[in-house]
């Protein structure tokens, strides 16, 4: 008889896609001071339960930690090991492809007796226990104050002149990055979001604190090219598609209506119609319902009106002075249907 040799059932091949990321919101500490760190998971591939897995050195006392428990995560857990803590957040079966998760820690440094490094470490495990990603922070932990080096040598030894100076250098640390790196602040893509409306009142972009940030950070990164052709239609249609995510047609009137008279000669200055008017222009724009809750939420009243309102605003400031408008708003719903809708702007 010939023995049959059956293999024994493994775990699935995993997906290396997930990626975990996990930094420090410092690289230097002194003791008594915290330290924060963020893990973000971004799911590229869904995720059917797993663990996430960061590591926090002796040396360290764990103060928070979010979430406990969300859609997705299941429960979370703190373990004691010889190296320090470890702090596990079991994940639901419901996370899926394009979720991105945020794990924060915060924790104290300890009082330590001499300079060293500590090294925080984040995995991602499957269900299996089987690792697929991992990230490593580390922050560097000083007992002794730069500001030391600006005293004569006679006080290097004074303990608590130290001890006072870190004091001092904790403070002003906060500020001391701030100018270090103050060409962030002006940079659209990585500026605070509380310094957004104050680079828009720069170049006069109408500011909408309903906005998502994302696409504030587009309309201010754009408004160089948008400022540059103000008052064109091209411009105002990118402007208001950027705006409202929607679609845009402007429609400009050059001729007068046709009225019988002397008045009224045959030509380029005159047209058929109610609405050709000359130096004046239609804009119809067509926008989803979701984007008017979105920005205005449900229990606004009559949202379609309030939302014409923040168009013709826009409007009013981009256009020729010279000029007059009228706004058609169409709001589309899940069927397609939409309402219709019309104020006349000077």
């Amino acid at each position: 008889m010939t023995a049959q040799i059956v293999p024994l059932p493994s775990a699935p091949a995993t997906h290396t896609a997930n990626r975990l990321f996990h930094v420090a919101d410092a690289t230097h500490r002194y003791p008594g001071e915290e330290v924060t760190f963020h893990t973000c998971l971004r799911v590229q591939t869904r995720l059917p339960g797993g663990t996430v897995s960061v590591a926090l050195p002796s040396g360290l006392s764990l103060l928070s930690l979010t979430p406990q428990e969300s859609n997705a995560v299941r429960s979370c857990a703190v373990t004691e090991e010889a190296g320090g803590l470890v702090v596990e957040w079991a994940l639901t079966d419901q996370v899926q492809a394009g979720d991105q998760i945020e794990f924060t820690i915060r924790s104290l440094v300890n009082a330590a007796e001499y300079e060293r490094s500590l090294t925080s470490r984040a995995a991602l495990l499957d269900a299996y226990g089987q690792e697929l990603d991992s990230e490593t922070a580390s922050i560097r932990i000083s007992t002794r104050s730069s500001y030391m080096a600006f005293l004569p040598e006679i006080y290097h030894e004074n303990e608590f002149l130290n001890r006072l100076l870190m004091l001092f250098e904790s403070f002003w640390k906060p500020v001391e990055a701030q100018v270090d790196q103050s060409d962030v602040y002006y940079d659209v893509r990585l500026a605070p979001a509380e310094f957004l409306p104050w680079m828009a009142s720069w170049i006069g972009i109408t500011w909408d604190e309903g906005l998502p940030e994302d696409r504030k950070r587009e309309l201010l990164h754009s408004a160089v090219g948008l400022y540059q052709s103000r008052g064109t239609r091209r411009a105002l249609k990118d402007y208001l598609t950027l705006y409202t995510q929607g679609d845009v047609e402007i429609v400009e009137h050059r001729a007068q209506n046709f009225i019988l008279g002397r008045s009224a000669p045959l030509g380029k200055t005159i047209a058929l119609g109610k609405t050709n008017l000359p130096h004046s222009f239609s804009v119809h724009v067509q926008v989803r319902r979701e984007e008017l809750i979105q920005r205005l939420g449900k229990t606004q009243a009559n949202p379609e009106k309030l939302f014409r309102q923040r168009l013709e605003a826009i409007v009013d400031a981009q256009k020729p002075a010279h000029t007059t408008f009228e706004v058609y708003l169409q709001v589309i719903d899940g069927t397609n249907n939409y309402q219709k809708g019309s104020d006349h702007g000077q």
